[in-house]
Protein backbone atom coordinates (compact mmCIF):
# COMPACT_ATOMS: atom_id res chain seq x y z
CA UNK A 1 0.00 0.00 0.00
CA UNK A 2 1.82 3.30 -0.85
CA UNK A 3 0.51 4.92 2.26
CA UNK A 4 3.62 7.48 1.12
CA UNK A 5 1.50 8.82 -1.84
CA UNK A 6 -1.67 8.47 0.73
CA UNK A 7 0.01 11.09 3.23
CA UNK A 8 1.01 13.31 0.53
CA UNK A 9 -2.26 14.06 -0.66
CA UNK A 10 -3.37 14.38 2.95
CA UNK A 11 -0.60 16.80 3.61
CA UNK A 12 -1.80 18.82 0.42
CA UNK A 13 -5.13 19.18 1.85
CA UNK A 14 -4.30 20.39 4.90
CA UNK A 15 -1.62 22.70 3.35
CA UNK A 16 -4.68 23.83 1.59
CA UNK A 17 -6.88 24.31 4.11
CA UNK A 18 -4.26 26.42 6.04
CA UNK A 19 -4.19 28.69 2.83
CA UNK A 20 -7.70 29.38 3.45
CA UNK A 21 -8.29 29.36 6.69
CA UNK A 22 -5.17 30.53 8.34
CA UNK A 23 -2.67 27.99 9.99
CA UNK A 24 -3.37 27.35 13.69
CA UNK A 25 -0.95 25.68 15.96
CA UNK A 26 -0.31 21.83 15.90
CA UNK A 27 -1.25 21.39 19.74
CA UNK A 28 -4.81 23.07 19.31
CA UNK A 29 -5.95 21.74 15.96
CA UNK A 30 -4.82 17.92 18.06
CA UNK A 31 -8.25 17.33 20.10
CA UNK A 32 -10.18 18.26 17.04
CA UNK A 33 -8.63 15.36 15.37
CA UNK A 34 -8.92 13.06 17.47
CA UNK A 35 -12.66 13.68 17.99
CA UNK A 36 -13.10 13.58 13.99
CA UNK A 37 -11.08 10.41 14.20
CA UNK A 38 -13.13 9.14 16.71
CA UNK A 39 -16.56 9.88 15.21
CA UNK A 40 -15.93 9.18 11.91
CA UNK A 41 -14.42 5.11 13.54
CA UNK A 42 -17.94 4.64 15.65
CA UNK A 43 -19.94 5.56 12.59
CA UNK A 44 -17.54 3.10 10.64
CA UNK A 45 -18.44 0.33 13.43
CA UNK A 46 -22.27 1.58 13.81
CA UNK A 47 -22.83 1.13 10.05
CA UNK A 48 -20.58 -2.11 10.03
CA UNK A 49 -22.91 -3.85 12.54
CA UNK A 50 -25.78 -2.75 10.90
CA UNK A 51 -24.39 -4.36 7.26
CA UNK A 52 -24.95 -0.98 5.47
CA UNK A 53 -23.90 -1.27 2.16
CA UNK A 54 -21.66 1.67 1.26
CA UNK A 55 -19.09 1.08 4.14
CA UNK A 56 -15.91 1.63 2.16
CA UNK A 57 -16.64 5.74 2.27
CA UNK A 58 -16.56 5.23 5.87
CA UNK A 59 -13.45 3.46 6.04
CA UNK A 60 -11.64 6.18 3.82
CA UNK A 61 -12.76 8.57 6.15
CA UNK A 62 -11.16 6.79 8.96
CA UNK A 63 -8.20 6.28 7.13
CA UNK A 64 -7.89 10.15 6.34
CA UNK A 65 -8.42 11.47 9.79
CA UNK A 66 -5.69 8.75 11.19
CA UNK A 67 -3.09 10.14 8.32
CA UNK A 68 -4.12 13.57 9.24
CA UNK A 69 -3.56 12.60 13.12
CA UNK A 70 0.08 10.95 12.21
CA UNK A 71 1.03 14.08 9.63
CA UNK A 72 0.18 16.76 12.96
CA UNK A 73 1.96 14.71 15.28
CA UNK A 74 4.56 13.97 13.08
CA UNK A 75 4.49 10.29 12.65
CA UNK A 76 3.33 9.46 8.87
CA UNK A 77 6.43 7.70 9.05
CA UNK A 78 5.62 5.02 11.48
CA UNK A 79 2.23 4.22 9.08
CA UNK A 80 4.44 3.22 6.24
CA UNK A 81 3.78 -0.60 5.41
CA UNK A 82 6.44 -2.55 4.18
CA UNK A 83 5.56 -5.55 1.96
CA UNK A 84 6.11 -8.30 4.97
CA UNK A 85 3.89 -5.96 7.16
CA UNK A 86 0.98 -6.22 4.09
CA UNK A 87 1.50 -9.80 3.83
CA UNK A 88 1.75 -10.47 7.75
CA UNK A 89 -1.51 -8.73 8.00
CA UNK A 90 -3.90 -10.01 5.16
CA UNK A 91 -3.01 -13.89 6.67
CA UNK A 92 -4.80 -12.61 10.14
CA UNK A 93 -8.01 -14.33 10.81
CA UNK A 94 -10.94 -12.42 10.62
CA UNK A 95 -12.32 -10.94 13.86
CA UNK A 96 -14.65 -12.91 15.78
CA UNK A 97 -16.69 -9.87 17.82
CA UNK A 98 -17.07 -6.24 16.05
CA UNK A 99 -17.79 -4.52 19.41
CA UNK A 100 -14.07 -5.88 20.69
CA UNK A 101 -12.31 -4.35 17.78
CA UNK A 102 -14.00 -1.23 18.07
CA UNK A 103 -13.33 -0.58 21.07
CA UNK A 104 -9.77 -2.24 21.01
CA UNK A 105 -9.25 0.68 18.05
CA UNK A 106 -11.03 3.33 20.66
CA UNK A 107 -8.60 2.41 23.75
CA UNK A 108 -5.51 2.78 21.36
CA UNK A 109 -6.74 6.05 19.97
CA UNK A 110 -7.49 7.49 23.42
CA UNK A 111 -4.09 6.45 24.58
CA UNK A 112 -2.04 7.65 21.79
CA UNK A 113 -3.77 11.26 22.40
CA UNK A 114 -3.32 10.81 26.79
CA UNK A 115 0.18 9.34 25.74
CA UNK A 116 1.35 10.89 23.36
CA UNK A 117 2.86 7.57 22.32
CA UNK A 118 2.98 6.77 18.60
CA UNK A 119 3.28 3.07 18.98
CA UNK A 120 -0.24 2.94 20.34
CA UNK A 121 -1.58 5.28 17.38
CA UNK A 122 0.66 2.85 14.84
CA UNK A 123 -0.61 -0.19 16.26
CA UNK A 124 -4.51 1.36 15.93
CA UNK A 125 -2.95 1.60 12.45
CA UNK A 126 -2.16 -1.82 11.66
CA UNK A 127 -5.69 -3.50 13.14
CA UNK A 128 -7.64 -0.75 10.96
CA UNK A 129 -5.69 -1.50 8.19
CA UNK A 130 -6.10 -5.50 8.43
CA UNK A 131 -10.01 -4.88 9.65
CA UNK A 132 -10.37 -3.27 5.76
CA UNK A 133 -8.55 -6.05 4.80
CA UNK A 134 -8.98 -9.25 6.10
CA UNK A 135 -12.91 -8.36 7.78
CA UNK A 136 -13.80 -5.84 5.04
CA UNK A 137 -12.56 -8.09 2.02
CA UNK A 138 -10.75 -4.66 0.35
CA UNK A 139 -7.89 -5.32 -1.65
CA UNK A 140 -4.75 -3.06 -0.95
CA UNK A 141 -5.65 -1.61 -4.82
CA UNK A 142 -8.88 -0.77 -4.15
CA UNK A 143 -8.06 1.15 -1.36
CA UNK A 144 -5.38 3.03 -2.92
CA UNK A 145 -7.50 3.66 -5.37
CA UNK A 146 -10.96 4.58 -3.30
CA UNK A 147 -8.38 6.98 -0.90
CA UNK A 148 -7.13 8.98 -4.20
CA UNK A 149 -10.31 9.24 -5.76
CA UNK A 150 -11.89 9.73 -1.94
CA UNK A 151 -9.32 12.75 -1.41
CA UNK A 152 -10.11 14.40 -4.82
CA UNK A 153 -13.72 14.72 -4.36
CA UNK A 154 -13.71 15.79 -0.96
CA UNK A 155 -10.81 18.34 -1.40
Amino acid sequence: MDVRKMLAVVQQKKLNEFAKNGESDAASRLPSEYMVLKSRLAKLFYNAANHQTKIQTDYLAVMEAILNIALTNKWGFQLLLSQEKEDFLINQKEILSLAKTYLTLDHLINQSYFTRQQTTLVHAWHIFIKYGLVDLHFSIQELETAFLNYEMTVS
